[in-house]
Formats: structure tokens, C-alpha cells, sequence
């Protein structure tokens, strides 16, 4: 089975939606409504297909860990810019 970091990686532009703040954590629950890419606009399950059919990951030390994760968004967060929907 494919990983979703095979298909989302860091400065990519997603639509999602908070579901849950866990205050006591530091962590926010996101669902992913929709990734912009060159233009167009790329559902969840066509970014789950990508998943699965990537080649398989030898090696995921590339991959941030517990305290080496950039702490720009706040404790456990991404940071990043985000938009307002109404």
C-alpha cells in the first residue's frame, strides 16, 4: 500500500477542513478536500490511486521526525499560508 507522503510532499497547496482541535496534544485533525497542481485541481481519491500505484520506498530517513519537525505552524503544526473559504 502507497504512503500519502508519495503523492503530498512540503509547499504543496491543499483545500482541507478543521475537524478536530486537540488542544491538550497541540494537534489538529485535517481532512483534505482537494490539492492544487499546475492549475488544476486534484481529488483525494485520485491522490490515493497516485499512492498506490508509487513504487515502493526503500529508504524514509529523508522523512522529519519527532523533534527534528519544523515548528513554524506551532506545536505539532506545518505552518504554512492558508485561505479562508466561505
Amino acid at each position: 500500500m502507497g504512503h500519502i507522503e508519495d503523492v503530498i510532499t512540503r509547499g504543496d497547496i491543499l483545500d482541507v477542513i478543521v475537524q478536530e482541535v486537540d488542544k491538550d496534544r497541540g494537534r489538529i485533525g485535517l481532512k483534505l478536500l482537494a490539492k492544487h497542481e499546475n492549475g488544476a485541481v486534484v481529488t483525494p481519491e485520485e491522490l490515493i490511486e497516485r499512492a498506490k500505484n508509487a513504487p515502493p520506498r526503500e529508504d524514509r530517513d529523508d522523512r522529519p521526525r519527532g523533534g527534528d519537525r519544523d515548528r513554524r505552524g506551532g506545536r505539532g503544526g506545518r505552518g504554512g499560508r492558508g485561505r479562508d473559504r466561505d
